[in-house]
């Protein structure tokens, strides 16, 4: 839309025109327009640069004249947006000792034997791993006149990787979201994560040629437990397994520990020298016999 007034101190408006979609040119008769310098100024629809202000002489006889406005198509920037979850594994480490009141008995043939055990388990501590950091971004396009093609998504951190980050194309009034994962090798703390959408901004009429998405993120308890709860069996010269007890660790000290008393009643043998095995398990690793 253009608007006259003329070239004085004080402007007043005298007409105006509106160009409407596929317009390129259009005029407005004025009554009573006297000759001179006019101002006129546009007022241009959203998604359009706005051109400077345009002079027009008005002279007798023809008592006409014409300005012309330069205009481009300007889009608004991408809006970047992302979503950060962190995650680790925790695995929990136990050691078992195991005792017996008598490793050697001298008896008759025959006779009846008690044999003494001593189990204790113990909770060593714990070790983290397989730090992650992962989630989506999503690249939304404002402008509903244009799509943005050529767009590269990608994360500041570079143990970031996003999947399917170059040359996306935004639709106009769309978004399209991709997902990413963050690896560390050691834990990295709590903090934000920040990706970007990069465009050629000479193609796409636009001030801007990145926009930023950031998201904060918590390391808090862990998301995988190994070996968190262990049971401690006791199977006795090839025997069936018997269960002495569980224990459950614990994420600080004092860690878990447990000790369990037990008898065996054995005969011994005849005429002969005999072995007596016993092994304790933990979880499903065996541990020596005794």
């Amino acid at each position: 839309m253009a608007r006259y007034a003329p070239s004085r101190s004080v402007f007043r408006r005298l007409a105006s025109v509106t160009l409407g979609v596929g317009d390129t040119a259009k005029s407005v008769d004025v009554p009573d327009l006297a000759p001179g310098s006019y101002t006129i100024s546009e007022d241009t629809a959203v998604g359009w640069t706005t051109d400077s202000n345009q002079q027009a002489s008005i002279a007798l006889p023809s008592c006409s004249g014409d300005v012309t406005f330069n205009n481009k198509r300007h889009a608004l920037p991408l809006v970047v947006t992302k979503t950060a979850n962190a995650t680790f594994d925790r695995a929990y480490t136990w050691k078992v000792t195991k005792s017996v009141d008598h490793e050697t008995v001298n008896t008759a043939s025959g006779s009846e034997v008690v044999l003494n055990y001593g189990v204790h388990a113990d909770q060593t501590g714990f070790s983290d791993s397989n730090w992650k950091v992962a989630g989506s971004i999503t690249v939304s396009n404002p402008n509903d006149w244009e799509d943005f093609t050529g767009v590269a998504v990608a994360d500041t951190n570079p143990a970031c990787t996003v999947t399917g980050g170059d040359n996306v194309t935004i639709p106009a009034s769309g978004s399209v979201t991709l997902d990413y994962t963050c690896s560390f090798d050691a834990a990295p703390g709590d903090g934000s994560n920040t990706a970007t959408a990069t465009w050629d901004a000479t193609l796409l009429y636009s001030d801007d040629s990145t926009s930023l998405g950031s998201a904060d993120y918590t390391f808090g308890a862990p998301s995988n437990l190994t070996d968190q709860t262990v049971t401690v069996t006791d199977s006795f010269n090839g025997g069936a397994a018997t269960t002495l007890g569980a224990l459950t660790a614990t994420d600080a000290v004092p860690f878990a520990s447990a000790t369990y008393d037990y008898e065996h009643k054995v005969l011994a043998p005849v005429a002969t020298c005999g072995t007596i095995h016993n092994r304790v398990s933990l979880g499903s690793d065996p541990l020596p016999s005794a």
